[in-house]
This record gives structure tokens, sequence and C-alpha cells, in this order.
């Protein structure tokens, strides 16, 4: 984790996009993660934009943007802040109907989804990351673990957005 953060430190805006999808492939062929995909809300607040991935299986690679409708349990789990953790689709709750069967439409398997947030402001997006090929466990000590992973993805997102709403802000001037 802190080989990961420090690639984030004085990074240039326009190499943050390459960097954390290096970071994605970093953190997730260690652990066996199929897929791994950055999400972040767009203006319309039921469509999330797929903003980096990375898959360990070729030829599979997410381009559509997640709509709401999709994976209505979830993404209100993630607005608010919490977690989605399962082993197995059938591990979800009875009100994540929608989520289940769009689990099955996509192979996914088991999943961990993690808010990404910034200090005390709502998620900016989510970072999802999926078993294709077969389900797996998500142990505690794993799970904290991705949480810094994700909150590494966060504060260079957030940093990005920041300077560049400051160029812009400068242009103006």
């Amino acid at each position: 984790i802190a080989d990961l953060s420090s690639r984030f430190v004085n990074l240039a805006p326009d190499e943050l996009d390459r960097e954390i999808e290096d970071g994605l492939r970093r953190v997730c062929e260690p652990l066996g993660i199929d897929l791994a995909v950055l999400w972040q809300w767009s203006d319309a607040p039921s469509v999330i934009v797929l903003t980096h991935a990375w898959c360990a299986i070729e030829g599979i690679r997410p381009s559509e943007p997640m709509r709401q409708d999709q994976y209505p349990w979830a993404v209100s789990q993630l607005l608010a802040g919490s977690p989605i953790i399962f082993s197995s689709p059938a591990d979800l709750p009875a009100e994540a109907a929608v989520d289940r069967e769009t689990c099955a439409q996509f192979g996914i398997k088991s999943a961990l989804g993690l808010p990404l947030c910034v200090g005390g402001e709502p998620p900016m997006g989510a970072l999802g990351l999926n078993a294709l090929r077969e389900a797996r466990e998500w142990p505690d000590r794993l799970v904290a673990r991705l949480k810094l992973v994700a909150q590494v993805f966060s504060n260079a997102l957030a940093r990005r957005r920041h300077d560049l709403s400051l160029r812009q802000s400068e242009e103006r001037l």
C-alpha cells in the first residue's frame, strides 16, 4: 500500500489514469481478483461512468456506464458510504433481487464494492473488485487493506479534481 500510495505523490494530472489502471493490476494480480473497475458518478445521478478498469481475462473490459437501475440496492449502499461484500450473489439480501440478476447476467460470482470518499464528502464513485471465474471469500483483513487502496485512489482523484478546478479558476482570472 505504501508503494502504491507513493506512486501518486506529485503525479501530474495527465498521468493519473495510467497510474490508476496500473495500480489496479498491481493489486489484483497477486490476489487473484479477475476484474477491477473504478466507477465515478456522472452529472446524471442515475449514471455511473467507468473511468478505469483492469481484467485478468483477456478481451473482457466493461465499456458501458453502469445504471442505477441495474444495481439499485448496491448503488444505494455505496451512496450511503457502505461497502458491498458478497461471496455469492445468493448472499445478497432479498431487496437486492435486481442486483442478483445483473450479477448473473455479467458472470459476477463474488464482489467487493468500496465507496470512493474523501473526508466527509459524499462518495464520488466506487471501486468494484469482482471474481468472474470462481467464487471467493473476502476476509476482513483483506477488505481492510483494499479499503486503504480505495482511499489512495479517492485521494488521487480528488487532488486531480482540485488541480483542474484551480487551473480553470486561474484561467478565468
